[in-house]
């Protein structure tokens, strides 16, 4: 049972004119205070009663934080939540006020008012002023008229109005409960859902008390039946809906169960990685299915490439044995869809098996549609028609945009979205909509061109003459570009094509040496080459375009760790508002990390929503066994001693623990200094992997103690249960660099539009981002560990209490790292 107890001060009652002095909550769970938060605000104006009232002084108010400062966080911590409040209105009157002052999206909060209560359940006393409670409780009187001890007092006397409820005559309790939040219901029941007199339970409670019988291990939360409500709701209404949930919500279920119960709108559910689409598609989706005896068609979708070309596999079957080629062609013919990740499953794993992998996959330019003699039995043609007739499509946010650019051309036409992990769909949309292209991308055309041509097939001479200039085209651009990622004009583009003309020249001269062979070669000889002349057109096309920069794009180049060239749209969000969201009915993005200070605008701003419905559902985060730690005590990031103390950090955790540890950089710089400072440590370094894949993999198999350091890639998406993963060290905050080209101009665009960049752009990001890196911990309830937040920045400076307010997970601030140690040592025991 958890319920926040909440209680405002303020300069005056009228909410129009006068202010909020002080806030303050507790939060109780299990019927004890586990939390609690105060803060004076700074005012303009303090009466003399007022002060003579609280004893509050105006000398206390001048170092107080403004309202802007301290409202957000509140708003973050109390939205989705039970909140009491004695005279619950004039507490909710004054925080509707304040946040609309300030332009704040106000969170849905599920008031009950104390005072009502008591005059209900305690018609006979002659005051139901919270003092004259306060008394009739047995609690001290000190602290009267101050937030804290008030919000308190009003929590145990919540306590005991429900202690009192189930005695009340029954068309009393009835009365009460048809005005009490059908979220804070179940508190007056000893948390039983459904549980009101006289009301039969509606289809969707019934469905989550028979899964609870159906299916082992599962157990109901109040917060995941809301949110289930919620989808039902919005599937109905249409429109668009951000529904933000905690961890443990259990969003999954709770968004798939209301999808199967609803019928006649095809729906399609975008998922952030593959991983996660393959779980909704091999356990959540057949479980719930069969315990429903839900008759939907269901269908999971993905990109092209992760298909098997059939004609490949024959054209390739020298590579194999022939048992293993027998049973190769026993699973392609009773396979319903043949991936290439399950032929990995049959050859084993390792690099040449990913070598054959890449061989073997389908790709659009070797395509030879229906002169392919496996035509009719093409596993990505099978796998998109299965798709564009089924009512339930999952597939993954890389491919949603590719049927976006595409105009629909991959899923067809649906009614319903949903998107799961919709926090990383503006950087889904940014990459799908980004040109880009590099001399590797030519290298591997050329190595695909030799290996997959018969030798009279490949012009020799075009081919030679072309990986020459290749060479030297790379040597000139490793001299001329900077080593950061840079931003470049179309002058500077102009020197860019100029250095490539002569490449591009032996280019178009392969092409044409390919098309003079195959006019006269067989149809599918003809059909694999014109797949080659299509990648050399298409890669001149690029190369051409992103080299001059003539567009609307902002063009950008990178060196490290390749050489790149890239044109990435400024702002594509009204280009989906026009021609995305207004072609869908209804849309629901979720994550645990939408909002910002309970706000959503950067969200909004980078997608093009319009007239959005946000709702927050609360996770459990009380259930887990360990927190989150901030580093008061170390050197800023900045400053030249931090690497220093952070590796020996990073010593002591292991010398001490012994422990699994994942550190979360920003900065490769900053990884390979720490790494070299760690000397023989166990550690594995992202940097020393070609693939992020077998770094992880790597660290799963390495006994403790061993530290994982890891760059952007495995800041979400990454699973690590129970010992595999015991600590997590974030360094510093991870607010975008203010160098990279790309972050350079949404700077400058923000300044046109009259937004300040750090609050519209750095700090939204930022947040998100550090939120999504902590989920990496504690994904069950019967996980522990530690996360450290060694950026001091998020204790000391103002905006940290906003970082703060987005940890689902318990915080403590260390002043020492003996003080720390010695918190994390109950953890580990």
């Amino acid at each position: 049972m958890e319920f926040f107890a909440l209680d405002l001060e303020t300069t005056g009652l009228d909410p129009q004119k006068d202010e909020i002095l002080e806030i303050a909550w507790v939060r109780f769970v299990g019927g004890r205070p586990r939390e609690r938060y105060q803060t004076l605000v700074r005012v303009a104006f303090l009466p003399k009663e007022v002060e003579a009232l609280t004893g509050i002084s105006p000398e206390q108010l001048r170092r107080a934080p403004p309202l802007e400062e301290v409202l957000p966080g509140v708003l973050e911590k109390l939205g989705g939540k039970v909140v009491v409040a004695h005279n619950a209105p004039f507490d909710r009157s004054f925080l509707e006020q304040g946040a609309a002052r300030l332009g704040l999206c106000l969170p849905d909060i599920h008031w009950v008012d104390t005072l009502t209560l008591a005059r209900a359940i305690w018609p006979e006393r002659e005051s139901h002023a919270l003092p004259a409670l306060r008394e009739k409780l047995g609690l001290a009187p000190e602290g009267a008229h101050r937030a804290l001890p008030d919000a308190e007092a009003t929590g145990y006397l919540f306590l005991e109005e429900l202690t009192a409820f189930p005695y009340l005559p029954e068309r009393m309790q009835s009365l009460l409960l048809n005005w009490i939040p059908s979220q804070a219901r179940q508190l007056f029941f000893g948390g039983k859902v459904g549980g009101i007199p006289g009301t039969p339970k509606t289809v969707l409670e019934e469905v989550f008390s028979l899964l609870s019988q159906k299916i082992l291990g599962f157990q109901l939360r109040k917060t995941q039946l809301d949110y289930a409500v919620w989808v039902e709701r919005a599937l109905e209404q249409g429109g668009i809906h951000l529904l933000e949930a905690g961890p443990g919500t259990g969003k999954t279920y709770g968004y798939l169960i209301p999808l199967l119960l609803s019928s006649g709108r095809r729906t399609v559910i975008s998922t952030r990685t593959k991983a996660l689409q393959d779980q909704l598609w091999k356990r959540d989706l057949p479980t719930l299915r069969d315990v429903l005896k839900a008759d939907v068609e269901v269908a999971l979708l993905k990109g092209r490439n992760n298909y098997l070309c059939l004609w490949a596999l024959e054209r390739e079957r020298g590579l194999f044995s022939s048992p293993i080629f027998e049973r190769l062609q026993q699973w392609v013919s009773h396979a319903e869809v043949v991936e290439v990740g399950d032929l990995l499953g049959l050859v084993g794993r390792g690099p040449e098996a990913y070598a054959l992998a890449e061989r073997l996959r389908a790709h659009p330019h070797r395509c030879l549609a229906k002169d392919c003699p496996f035509f009719a039995r093409c596993p990505t043609r099978r796998a998109r028609r299965l798709a564009q007739e089924a009512e339930i499509v999952v597939v993954n946010h890389s491919l949603l945009v590719a049927d976006f650019v595409s105009g629909g051309g991959i899923l067809g036409e649906y009614d319903a979205l949903i998107v799961d992990e919709a926090h990383a769909l503006p950087k889904a949309f940014e990459e799908g909509l980004t040109r880009s292209i590099s001399p590797d991308d030519i290298a591997a055309v050329l190595e695909e061109m030799e290996s997959l041509l018969s030798p009279e097939l490949v012009p020799r001479r075009e081919i030679r003459g072309v990986w020459a200039e290749l060479q030297r085209f790379r040597n000139r651009l490793r001299r001329l570009l900077p080593n950061e990622p840079s931003a470049y004009t179309h002058r500077e583009g102009l020197r860019f094509l100029s250095l490539a003309q002569e490449l591009i020249w032996r280019l178009v001269s392969l092409k044409e040496a390919l098309e003079e062979r195959g006019s006269s070669a067989p149809a599918e000889v003809r059909g694999l080459l014109s797949g080659e002349i299509a990648m050399l057109e298409e890669i001149t096309g690029i190369l051409e375009y992103v080299l001059s920069a003539e567009g609307e794009e902002i063009f950008w180049s990178e060196k490290d760790p390749k050489i790149q060239f890239h044109a990435t749209p400024l702002d594509f969000g009204a280009r989906l508002a026009e021609e995305f969201w207004d072609r869908i009915h209804a849309a629901i993005l979720t994550s645990a990390t939408l909002s910002v200070g309970g706000r959503v605008d950067f969200l909004v701003r980078e997608l093009g929503l319009k007239d959005v419905i946000h709702r927050t559902f609360p996770g459990q985060a009380e259930a887990l066994r360990g927190g989150v730690f901030c580093l008061e005590f170390f050197p800023g990031p900045n400053e030249g001693e931090f690497v220093r103390a952070l590796a020996d950090l990073l010593s002591g955790l292991i010398q001490r623990f012994r422990r699994k540890v994942l550190v979360l950089f920003t900065s490769r710089k900053m990884l390979r200094e720490v790494q070299e400072m760690l000397g023989d440590a166990p550690i594995v370094s992202q940097l020393d992997w070609n693939d992020a894949v077998w770094a992880i993999q790597a660290f799963r198999e390495a006994e403790p103690p061993a530290i994982l350091m890891g760059l952007d890639s495995l800041w979400e998406g990454v699973d690590f249960p129970g010992e595999e993963l015991e600590i997590l060290v974030v360094p510093r905050l991870p607010f975008p660099n203010p160098s990279d080209p790309l972050v350079q101009a949404k700077e400058e665009r923000l300044r046109t539009q009259g937004l300040e960049p750090f609050r519209a752009l750095y700090l939204p990001q930022a947040v998100l981002k550090l939120a999504q890196g902590i989920g990496r911990l504690l994904r069950t309830p019967n996980d522990r560990g530690a996360v450290i937040v060694a950026d001091p920045r998020i204790v000391l400076r103002t905006y940290g209490a906003i970082f703060r307010a987005k940890i689902h997970l318990p915080v403590r601030v260390t002043g020492s790292l003996e003080e720390l140690f010695f918190a994390l040592e109950p953890i580990f025991e």
